[in-house]
């Protein structure tokens, strides 16, 4: 699972572009617990399996200057199934929401999981969404939706029961061998704008690459 986050190499080993793959935006607001002021980051499931997904956040900026990448692995229960990420507390900010002009890449491979397989081909749909200044995301707060159809289904590890975030290195994250059931790589640049606001744009839309997915 050792990854070289440079996006020039995955580009060049793509194999199989998804043609059903895009990414659209909403403005749905739904109602989540998070911290107040800070600025957030929120991940939902909407489809109807299991969805998991590992994240990598590249060369991020800390409060103190230094730059590290961070990592997480995720599960989403299906059709309700959310985790909001602390940004401001996760990069040292504290309850302070991040900086005006503070730009996140994140590099995401996902892919769908269930307790009993093997079954019939899902969709994946996830809403992504950032905001600041508030516990809840407003009407505002625009959400971008990932979808990929007609995926296969695979084993979910055993010991998830509920929406979960495990942050840690490469390796410790790694225990969970789930390199060959997230087939889809997606990038996107999260940036926090003046009043807090959050915009997502996607750099790599959601594409099948079974072959390069985890190889890193």
């Amino acid at each position: 699972m050792q990854r070289n986050v440079l996006i020039g190499i995955i580009i060049a080993v793509i194999l199989i572009v998804g043609v059903g793959a895009y990414v659209l935006t909403s403005n749905t607001s739904p109602s989540v617990a998070a911290s107040e002021t800070s600025t957030k980051f929120a991940l939902y499931n909407t489809g109807p399996t299991w969805a998991a997904l590992d994240l990598t956040m590249v060369n991020v900026t800390m409060k103190d200057g230094t730059q590290k990448d961070l990592h997480a692995q995720v599960f989403l229960k299906p059709v309700n199934g959310q985790v909001v990420i602390d940004l401001s507390e996760l990069l040292g900010y504290g309850t302070d929401r991040l900086p005006a002009g503070t730009s996140i890449r994140i590099l995401s491979w996902k892919g769908l999981v269930n307790e009993t397989v093997p079954g019939s081909n899902q969709d994946l749909n996830l809403d992504f969404q950032g905001w600041s200044n508030t516990l809840n995301p407003q009407t505002s707060d625009q959400k971008y939706n990932v979808f990929f159809a007609d995926l296969p289904v695979y084993q979910l590890p055993s010991g998830i029961t509920d929406d979960t975030i495990k942050w840690g290195t490469v390796e410790e994250i790694a225990d969970l061998n789930l390199d060959s059931t997230e087939p889809v790589f997606e990038e996107e640049i999260l940036t926090v704008n003046e009043d807090g606001t959050v915009s997502i744009v996607f750099t790599q839309p959601p594409t099948l690459c079974t072959v390069i997915a985890h190889i890193f």
